[in-house]
């Protein structure tokens, strides 16, 4: 009886000490604080809270995705319940973040929460020991839906350790659909689960400089250890956490944001996404956001293998290149004997160019481990290594253009003068200043176009573009590469009565473009195109088209482009719609540029229809 009546006073007296530590914590309003939000990833909603993370996994408490106090109190009952000493060990194994700041704002004793890290994590953060943390930035490339924005991850860095071998956190969605139109609308929607994942980062940048054909930039945060190490253990209890992934805000973008700001919660960076008109977050812009709240360092450069092999084709003679390709087409390069004509050091550079080219090969799938390693043994034998070690920078995203632009227009269709506004979101096309985007690329995203004719006291929607994207970037001998470009909307178009309609279009193919001279290229594409509106006689029409093109640049301050294209509709038109256009632009800043755009539209070559108009662009 005396020993039934003394665990049952013991056990209210724990209880009852669990109660003190609830009733101290929420006399402290920590459930309302900003760091309770960050960690639980909390937003304003509707009058109240709600996590952006809907893993229930994440939450102790049934309704702790929407309930900040219901959460924190089932955390601190979980985690300093003695009787329950698995499920505070599962707790310490699970929220290391949360511990870790309760610990320090409650002041509780360091031995009263049972095993207050998790062995598991212990281990890691051991191997990690993180000093500082840095913004890695892979840039945009136009190899696939999902790398044209860029991406965002956090690496953690160690005293007198190669970044290598350091870890990295980074968020990114399922999504394995390449089809562009579902993965467009997946991401757009919702339907891809997102999570968090820590790995070494030489597998990220394996990935993104050498697979995905990225410049990578390292942003160092200007962050102290101790913040740095609260920021890895938000990232250990975000491991493996699924979320709804938006292709446009809820994105790697936004929510690394979360684990800077676990470091750090004064800083407030998700509301300045909460509190804009936008309704996007784009990678890119978040990096000029940060540098412009002071939290990056100047970055480090990465260049990406085709990058570098881009430059390498460039800087050697021609017959250098073409040994270098030589021996990287040869099933056995060791068997290959020099061509006359190369001195001994130029027949050395290009072993080692062509090793770079099978190395590219090999990050790109398009050669097994075992040819891939008896063909670099044979090219880096005995090589003292003579291609240049530094490979001038890209132009970095923080002094790249912001990526929404708006813009007016004043201009004459045949005789009638017009005005014209326009509204572009994201990202770049051929009209923007070029520095720090993808090189011959284009991806605009809801470019709309409206216009006032005062004549006619008539405004018309002249259009929206929901998607165009393309490169016309021709690569070299070494690495070429194709045209293409596809996109769909709405827009005016001429047809055979002369007159303009709006018509919903799609389109896309793919052709050739070739480098002239260092910053202009010639390109053409062969197409298939769709049309379809009222303005047609059966409602659709469909056809190939060819398209042609040039573009020249001119002191990094100048670029002229020309472009020419020619359908043929055989359902309703029965017969040829042509374009051509010009345009002269200056890039007065990376906010502002003007340019003179001049156009002329056809219908089976029998009558011209001109336009011309002057416009102003700015980038914010």
């Amino acid at each position: 009886m005396c020993l039934l009546l003394f665990l049952h006073t013991a056990g209210r007296a724990a209880t009852n000490d669990v109660d003190g530590w609830v009733d101290k914590a929420l006399g402290l309003g920590l459930d309302k604080s900003r760091t309770w939000q960050v960690l639980g990833h909390y937003k304003p909603h509707a009058g109240g809270w709600k996590s952006l993370i809907t893993d229930t996994n994440f939450f102790l408490a049934s309704d702790g995705n929407e309930n900040p106090r219901a959460e924190l109190t089932a955390t601190i009952r979980a985690c300093l319940n003695t009787d329950a000493a698995e499920q505070s060990a599962d707790c310490a194994c699970r929220f290391p973040a949360r511990i870790c700041w309760m610990k320090s704002v409650l002041h509780i004793p360091a031995g009263r929460i049972p095993g207050s890290l998790c062995k598991n994590d212990s281990d890691l953060i051991d191997r990690i020991a993180p000093q500082k943390a840095v913004l890695v930035f892979p840039g945009a490339a136009f190899k696939g839906m999902g790398a044209m924005f860029g991406h965002t991850l956090i690496r953690f860095d160690a005293m007198n350790k190669s970044p290598l071998i350091s870890y990295s956190v980074s968020y990114a969605a399922f999504a394995r659909d390449n089809n562009i139109f579902s993965y467009a609308w997946n991401g757009l929607t919702g339907r891809f689960n997102g999570s968090y994942s820590l790995a070494p980062y030489y597998q990220k940048l394996r990935e993104y400089r050498d697979m995905e054909e990225r410049d990578v930039w390292g942003y160092p945060l200007n962050l102290n250890p101790d913040e740095v190490n609260m920021m890895l253990l938000h990232s250990i209890e975000l491991q493996n956490i699924s979320t709804k992934y938006y292709f446009l805000d809820e994105n790697c973008a936004l929510n690394l944001l979360f684990i800077i700001e676990a470091g750090r919660p004064s800083l407030r960076l998700v509301e300045h996404y909460w509190h804009q008109p936008e309704f996007w977050v784009i990678p890119s812009d978040t990096v000029l956001f940060l540098w412009h709240e002071g939290i990056l360092d100047r970055p480090e450069y990465e260049a990406s293998l085709c990058r570098q092999i881009d430059y390498y084709a460039r800087h050697f003679r021609q017959p250098v290149v073409d040994e270098a390709k030589r021996l990287a087409d040869a099933k056995d390069p060791g068997s290959i004997t020099a061509v006359n004509g190369l001195s001994r050091d130029e027949v050395e550079t290009a072993r080692e160019l062509a090793a770079k080219v099978v190395q590219y090969r090999f990050s790109k799938l398009e050669l097994r481990q075992e040819a891939f390693e008896d063909k670099y043994k044979v090219l880096i034998q005995g090589n003292e290594g003579r291609l240049p070690r530094a490979i001038p920078p890209a132009t970095p995203p923080q002094d790249a253009h912001p990526s929404e632009r708006v813009e007016i227009a004043f201009g004459s269709l045949i005789t009638s003068p017009f005005l014209e506004l326009g509204w572009r979101p994201a990202y770049h096309d051929w009209n923007d200043p070029p520095a720090g985007y993808p090189d011959q690329a284009t991806l605009n995203i809801l470019d709309t176009k409206a216009r006032y004719y005062p004549e006619q006291n008539q405004v018309k929607i002249q259009q929206i573009q929901v998607i165009e994207a393309g490169s016309q970037s021709p690569g070299n001998a070494i690495n070429p590469r194709s045209a293409w470009a596809f996109g769909t909307g709405v827009a005016q178009t001429y047809l055979r009565d002369y007159n303009q309609h709006l018509l919903y279009y799609a389109g896309g193919g793919a052709g050739k473009s070739y480098q002239v001279h260092d910053s202009g290229i010639i390109y053409w594409l062969l197409k298939g195109s769709l049309l379809a509106g009222n303005g047609l006689d059966q409602n659709i029409d469909a056809g190939p088209q060819a398209e042609v093109g040039f573009s020249l640049t001119l002191n990094a301050n100048w670029q002229i482009n020309l472009s020419g294209s020619a359908a043929y509709y055989g359902i309703s038109e029965k017969g040829f719609l042509e374009k051509a256009g010009f345009s002269l632009t200056r890039f007065i800043s990376t906010r502002n540029a003007v340019s003179l755009n001049a156009g002329l539209s056809g219908v089976s070559c029998e009558r011209g229809i001109p336009e011309v108009l002057i416009r102003w662009q700015h980038y914010f």
